[in-house]
């Protein structure tokens, strides 16, 4: 009789430990985001994104993207641009099989790496992904995203200005916005050939790709203030970009254009 009692308390132990070691994490239904500080090497910046529902993880995105605002690294691959943006289809295969291993684990620490940052638990996985994971702790980590409540329209937006000015150039801006704040940007002209400034790179325009560099670092930095923070002069010119002195106004006025 009592190795019968001991038998049934045994099986009891073992399955409330069976079932105990089953149970998932529970987050809160919230969004979680996370995007790379810089662009890579390789010209994009990584980003996480993770949905909830019903206290699960539920939709996870492990994505880049490009310098050029123009893109991210899955969608390229998506849409048959693997070549055109230098994307590897391994890879892009490989991230979407590392966002599905956080949907069936449930908790991003139960993904186990080696020295070089390859997980050793995702079958099929031989690329260096721990910092999509490192990100995607860091988004938990940090609370609900609440995006940039102006930013509404997400993915890629241009826009170009209706004329070409003294000097031969139009204005062209890419935006690429996700969970509702812009992670990319690129300000640019182009010239009535067809030709890009910044790509041109001429000697006579250094000072002019360099200040324009700084203003798009300063919109992806203070954007939730805009277009207030540049408080431009009558002359289009403003004192809020340090090392900036050309007129501005035609990158805030497309700006406005898209996005608000």
């Amino acid at each position: 009789m009592k190795s019968r009692v001991l038998a049934v308390v045994l099986i009891f132990v073992i399955a409330s430990s069976f079932f105990a070691g089953c149970q998932f994490k529970e987050y809160p239904n919230v969004p979680y985001f996370k995007v790379a500080d810089t662009f890579n090497a390789d010209g994009w910046k990584p980003f996480v994104m993770i949905q909830i529902k019903e206290k699960r993880i539920a939709v996870v995105s492990f994505d880049a993207v490009n310098i050029n605002a123009k893109t991210t690294l899955l969608e390229a691959d998506a849409n048959g641009e693997a070549a055109k943006y230098k994307v590897d289809p391994a890879y892009a295969v490989q991230l979407r099989k590392c966002a599905q291993a956080l949907i069936e684990k449930q908790d991003v620490t139960l993904i186990t790496f080696d020295a070089q940052g390859v997980p050793t638990n995702i079958p099929g996985v031989s690329a260096a992904v721990k910092d999509y994971f490192d990100m995607a702790k860091s988004a938990i980590d940090s609370g609900a995203w609440s995006g940039a409540s102006f930013l509404t329209a997400e993915g890629a937006t241009s826009q170009e200005a209706a004329s070409f000015d003294k000097d031969g150039w139009k204005r062209v801006i890419d935006v690429y916005v996700k969970g509702y704040v812009a992670i990319a940007v690129s300000f640019d002209a182009v010239n009535q050939k067809g030709e890009y400034r910044k790509a041109l790179n001429a000697p006579a325009d250094k000072s002019w790709i360099a200040q324009n560099k700084l203003v798009e670092e300063a919109f992806i930095k203070e954007q939730s203030q805009f277009p207030t923070f540049v408080n431009l002069a009558k002359d289009g010119t403003t004192k809020a970009i340090p090392g900036v002195t050309m007129n501005i106004k035609d990158v805030t006025d497309l700006l406005i254009t898209s996005l608000l």
